[in-house]
């Protein structure tokens, strides 16, 4: 039944080619750079220096960054236009800021400037004292996905830190403001004991009550999310973060089964389900970052656990098998780009933080894997309107609950 799926999705996107996706770049780039951060080797330095000529040449002319295809990022909504903008993708900037610090190369200030013009012009009011980042501005002028507004704090930090930017410092400040007014979770939410996270949709969106999933907590992002938010708080201190940090970071350790691991949405009925490995491996750096901003021993533990679980089960000697359920077996076995570059990102972190031979060992074998294959391979998130038609189609002939 898998096989005729595949066929049957790859006839819907045909011709399917294969795909060089924004977030297989910055998350490769981060493996360059902690490569280098450990060793001064500058061959790892020349393999960045690569990943930001690849970054600056699919940046889009607003400013912004696509993620190289069309998807579905709501109940019946696709990007307006295969190559537009979408927040999250402006991590892209953040890796070109990396390497800038690392570097010293200044070949790139242009496209880091131009995103924060980007990030400048888009942003949306929402409160007197609170402003947010549409997901994909040109299709909804609405914050509609919280994580979008999350993933712009590292880059704006980075960006007052190096600059003073005194609207830029403005800005982050709303995006706080935004973020913390929409964070849920159990006890009053104002001590560090009380975990909280954020609702993968804006509840008082436009498109809210269009939203199958509206009450969907997307753990693998929250952990991206807690990432991202250590960063931007070392760069630029902010009360709320502070606050909202502490909250994603006990959230994140409380969920975790007998086995110290957790699927990819807080219910098993709510899509995706299972562990894809592309989003659980911000996991581990993220509650390491926690730990050490917070003090806490338990969260590096845990970040280290959930490291050794994806190892073990996920890597098989040349790449990482990118989905499997929470008892550790393969659900997926093909090879995707995208999973390869952010397991890169994960197990560098791991290197530079413990030098543990096996973690540097399998970050140089999914780099040059990358680098063979040109950063680009199949998408498997990769949708079309024929696609989503069918889809939706099928569900109704089938009599099964539709999500899309």
């Amino acid at each position: 039944m898998g096989t005729i799926k595949k066929a049957v999705k790859f006839a819907l996107l045909w011709p399917n080619n294969e795909v060089l996706c924004s977030q297989t770049l910055y998350q490769a780039m981060q493996a360059y750079l902690n490569l280098y951060g450990a060793s001064s080797d500058i061959q790892y330095l020349d393999g960045a220096k690569h990943v930001a000529e690849k970054i600056a040449g699919i940046q889009n002319e607003d400013g912004g960054f696509d993620i190289g295809f069309n998807f579905v990022f709501g109940s019946g909504i696709m990007k307006a236009s295969a190559h537009e903008s979408t927040t999250p993708e402006i991590l892209c900037t953040y890796a070109l800021q990396k390497y800038r610090d690392d570097s010293s190369d200044t070949s790139f200030d242009s496209n880091i400037e131009s995103a924060i013009g980007w990030i400048k012009k888009v942003a949306i009011r929402t409160a007197p004292d609170a402003m947010a980042m549409p997901y994909a501005p040109d299709t909804l002028k609405d914050p509609h996905i919280l994580n979008a507004t999350s993933f712009t704090l590292p880059v704006l930090a980075h960006w007052i830190d190096a600059t003073g930017d005194s609207e830029a410092k403005s800005l982050y400040d709303q995006f706080c403001s935004f973020l913390i007014k929409n964070m849920e979770g159990e006890g009053e939410g104002e001590g560090e004991g009380d975990a909280g996270y954020f609702p993968y949709f804006y509840k008082a969106g436009l498109r809210a009550h269009f939203e199958r999933q509206l009450d969907k907590i997307d753990n693998y992002h929250l952990g991206q999310q807690l990432k991202y938010h250590v960063i931007a708080q070392n760069y630029c201190e902010n009360a709320d973060n502070d606050l909202m940090i502490k909250r994603m970071a006990q959230y994140l350790i409380e969920i975790r089964d007998e086995n110290g691991v957790y699927e990819y949405c807080a219910e098993h009925e709510q899509f995706p389900n299972n562990v894809h490995i592309w989003g659980y491996a911000a996991a581990p750096e993220a509650l390491a970052r926690a730990s050490e901003y917070l003090g806490d021993s338990e969260m590096g533990e845990a970040g280290h656990r959930i490291y050794k679980w994806i190892v073990n089960n996920a890597w098989n000697g040349n790449y990482f098998f990118p989905v499997l359920d929470l008892d550790g077996e393969v659900l997926e076995s093909e090879y995707y780009a995208r999973t390869s570059g952010w397991v890169a990102a994960m197990t560098s972190y791991r290197y530079i933080k413990s030098k543990e031979p096996s973690a540097r060992d399998i970050t140089v074998s999914l780099l040059t894997g990358l680098e063979e294959c040109q950063f680009k391979g199949v998408e498997r998130n990769m949708w079309n309107r024929r696609l989503l038609y069918a889809v939706k189609v099928y569900h109704v002939l089938a009599r099964r609950k539709q999500v899309l």
